[in-house]
């Protein structure tokens, strides 16, 4: 098995990054019970919760926790290119 190399994932996932965001940043729209999910996790935390997106990717479900009155939310991700993109397209969200 070969040695987890970051450079290299980071680099794949900065090179995919503005495809990835094109087909997945309306990803939620046809994912029904993957809101609800969304919704209720946003519903059982504490109104000044703060939340950690890991992997946020272009930002999508960070937006949809915001969206939700998640003011706390902060999304990360291991690809400065998709954090970009999401700074560039939510500009009043956490990346």
């Amino acid at each position: 098995m070969r040695k987890y190399q970051k450079a290299k994932v980071t680099r794949c996932y900065d090179l995919a990054s503005a495809e990835y965001s094109k087909k997945f940043s309306r990803e939620l729209d046809g994912k029904p019970l993957d809101r609800s999910l969304l919704e209720r996790f946003a519903e059982a935390l504490p109104a000044n919760a703060r939340i950690l997106d890991f992997g946020c990717g272009s930002g999508q479900t960070t937006r949809f926790l915001y969206n939700l009155g998640r003011r706390g939310i902060v999304g990360l991700d291991l690809s400065i290119k998709t954090i970009e993109i999401a700074r560039s397209r939510y500009k009043d969200s956490s990346f």
